[in-house]
């Protein structure tokens, strides 16, 4: 969703970022937050908000291909 990690600290310094976990969605006061598969991220980006869902968690930090496969559009 964000080219680098720190375009993603920017946005959720800015409130751009909310993390949904069960049914409680709350904004992201720091960017270092663990997330874990089936929670829900909801970004909003100067082309629009994105809603996806973590499909899974990555083992290293690879290219962005490989990302993309670790979470869904909702």
């Amino acid at each position: 969703m964000f080219k680098t990690r720190s375009r993603a600290e920017r946005a959720v310094e800015a409130g751009a970022v909310r993390l949904g976990r069960g049914e409680e969605m709350k904004l992201l006061d720091r960017a270092a937050v663990p997330v874990r598969a089936g929670d829900l991220l909801t970004v909003a980006t100067e082309a629009g908000v994105r809603t996806v869902r973590v499909a899974g968690l990555g083992a290293r930090r690879g290219p962005p291909a490989e990302a993309r496969a670790l979470y869904e559009e909702v």
